[in-house]
């Protein structure tokens, strides 16, 4: 077999497979499990981009991956306020289970979804049940932002390439709006443009465009992930580092366990 023949046989494998590895909305931004009889599916300008981008990012290594820590630091500016540094741990675990933890030189502040219920430890103030849109941030924060695990991506289309500061980028539209931004030459996604609703719970109902920025992927394993998120929002901007980052270790099932006071 030519090398040119080789080529052609990986990238249609590649492009066939992928529709069926992106089919379902991932577990982990839901909390449930679903199963459905995946369709054959169409070669798109937009699936062709999807398929390098889970190949770039490990492909099947990557949607077998069981659990996920992710320790470093973050910075919080507030819009008009005093900015917030912390170290920071966020834990993923297969199907649906997500934990983050701020140590801030005032206490820790926790945040656990279990993949059903969801609740947070402030420094200060009082425990208290999430929201559903607390839920999904912390959901979202686990998966890293990545598209592979926080949308559909057979629904993804194209909506336009552009070159920004000589880099080409392709930018794909999912059905609700929102938009992922991926570079052309390495296929890996360089922004995500989301419409959230508001996760504070006084802030209810209300929505707000929330832009996330990748960068520094470096290999994990046999799969490639982003050491470094930006988010932007009105309201400020927090970015993570992330200077460890480690997958299918062991995570303790209490991480995830609901607290005494959470099921008086």
């Amino acid at each position: 077999m030519t090398s040119a023949v080789k080529l052609h046989w990986v990238l249609a494998l590649l492009l066939t497979a992928a529709p069926a590895w992106a089919k379902k909305k991932p577990a982990h931004a839901t909390g449930k499990s679903e199963h459905t009889d995946s369709k054959p599916a169409v070669k798109t300008v937009a699936s062709e981009v999807v398929a390098r981008y889970l190949a770039s990012i490990g492909g099947p290594s990557f949607t077998a991956l069981q659990t996920r820590k992710a320790s470093g630091e973050v910075d919080f500016t507030p819009t008009g306020g005093v900015p917030v540094k912390a170290q920071v741990e966020v834990w993923w675990k297969a199907p649906g289970k997500a934990r983050e933890v701020w140590l801030t030189q005032d206490g820790k502040l926790r945040r656990t979804f279990d993949g059903k219920s969801a609740w947070v430890q402030p420094v200060k103030g009082k425990k208290r049940r999430l929201r559903a849109a607390e839920r999904a941030e912390v959901s979202r924060l686990a998966a890293l932002y990545q598209p592979a695990l926080i949308m559909p991506l057979d629904q993804l289309t194209m909506e336009k390439t552009e070159t920004k500061d000589g880099r080409v980028l392709d930018i794909l539209k999912s059905p609700n709006g929102d938009f992922i931004w991926f570079d052309a030459k390495t296929a890996l996604p360089v922004r995500i443009d989301l419409v959230e609703e508001r996760p504070e719970p006084e802030r209810a109902g209300e929505f707000q465009p929330t832009q996330v920025y990748f960068d520094d992927w470096k290999f994990v394993g046999a799969t490639q992930l982003p050491h470094t998120l930006r988010r932007v929002r009105p309201d400020g901007e927090t970015i993570y580092r992330f200077a460890s980052v480690e997958q299918n270790l062991d995570a303790a099932d209490k991480l995830f366990k609901k607290p005494m006071w959470y099921r008086r």
